[in-house]
């Protein structure tokens, strides 16, 4: 799809369109019903995510990228389900629904910074009206406020960089686009932290292992401390105070990526043991069982997956994998690379063909 905006033909996605830059569905009729349904349950995982118990507005700022359309109206179904607890930010999914579908014509609709613009103006047009309406403001709720509010535009603006359509044609373009990858990654297991087993295990912390154990096997120690990083903040974030699953995850992630290269068995064995050797560095006692636990189901999921499963998940996972952003040089490296083979596969077969003539010149 081209529009013309500003003067330039530029390639934008379809409003209320699936994240096509995934790779996750053909191009097919089927596909396309089953895009909105993965619409509605991304919409639905995401406005379940809490920071610190209270709600956190990612599936605001996923409706805005997405827009209107078949797509949008969904996930904003999906939105209102997840934000039922939460008329604040359920408002502020209609808004921006409207929003979008109202100025479906105009060509800022299209542009990089609406997302961010419509759902920050949302989210703030309904947590004023609310704290109006609920006995007014003070510095604390001010600076929440505007905690919320930037974390809003960011996840838009990220949002809206994945589902994209065309793909990252310099290196921060590429970086800006793994980096959204891996932050709607991270939002979804905050998504899913809150959905327990027996009142203590957590279905997002257990994935967050399963994910790490798989990109540290295939990564390797930096990709693994990363990636332990980033999905412990992710958790620690959706926990509260007192935790410190960033400490374990990194060190499990780090510790155990050393050995990557090794059997099977002796890897699990290394995460396991710096895994829960980093475990009493939490100071709640009652989490560290849940987190023993969590461990061996991940472990148990990481065994029975096939291993070439588990390395193809790993290369989609990694946030550095290579991709076109580097296409510049590479592609002139390229040009000048094969330039070269190919002159010397020009002297190659000159120099055969006269060697094996009979005639002398």
């Amino acid at each position: 799809m081209h529009v013309k905006i500003a003067g330039h033909d530029q390639p934008v996605r379809a409003p209320g369109a699936l994240p096509s830059p995934i790779g996750l569905l053909p191009a097919s009729e089927n596909a396309k019903w089953v895009g909105m349904l993965v619409s509605f349950v991304l919409g639905l995982i995401l406005s379940t995510a809490h920071i610190a118990g209270s709600p956190a507005p990612f599936g605001l700022a996923f409706l805005a990228a997405m827009g209107y359309g078949s797509g949008g109206a969904l996930c904003l179904v999906g939105c209102a389900l997840g934000f039922a607890t939460g008329t604040q930010l359920a408002a502020g999914c209609c808004l921006t629904f409207l929003t979008a579908y109202f100025l479906r014509s105009h060509p800022f609709v299209q542009t990089r910074w609406y997302p961010p613009a419509v759902s920050a103006a949302a989210y703030i047009l309904t947590r004023l009206v609310l704290y109006l309406l609920t006995g007014g403001l003070s510095l604390l709720l001010v600076s929440r406020m505007a905690l919320f509010l930037l974390l809003c535009a960011a996840s838009a603006y990220g949002f809206d960089d994945l589902l994209r359509a065309q793909e990252p044609r310099t290196v921060n373009a590429e970086i800006c686009r793994n980096v959204s990858t891996v932050f709607l990654l991270a939002c979804l297991l905050m998504g899913v932290n809150n959905l327990l087993l027996f009142d203590k295990l957590s279905v997002g912390r257990a994935l967050s292992v399963l994910i790490l154990l798989i990109i540290s096997g295939t990564g390797g120690a930096l990709c693994g401390a990363s990636a332990g990083l980033i999905l412990g903040i992710a958790m620690d974030v959706a926990a509260g105070a007192g935790v410190l699953f960033s400490v374990i995850y990194a060190a499990a992630g780090l510790l155990s990526g050393q050995f990557c290269k090794h059997r099977r068995g002796f890897y699990l064995l290394v995460f396991a043991a710096a895994y829960l050797l980093t475990l009493f560095c939490i100071p709640l006692p009652e989490l560290r069982i849940g987190a023993g636990v969590e461990l061996v189901l991940a472990v148990g999921a990481y065994v029975i997956i096939p291993k070439k499963f588990v390395i193809a998940v790993g290369a989609f996972l990694q946030p550095l994998r290579g991709g076109s952003g580097e296409s510049g040089l590479r592609r002139y490296v390229a040009a000048r690379v094969g330039g070269v083979a190919h002159a010397y596969q020009q002297l190659h077969d000159t120099a055969s063909q006269a060697a094996s003539t009979t005639e002398n010149d």
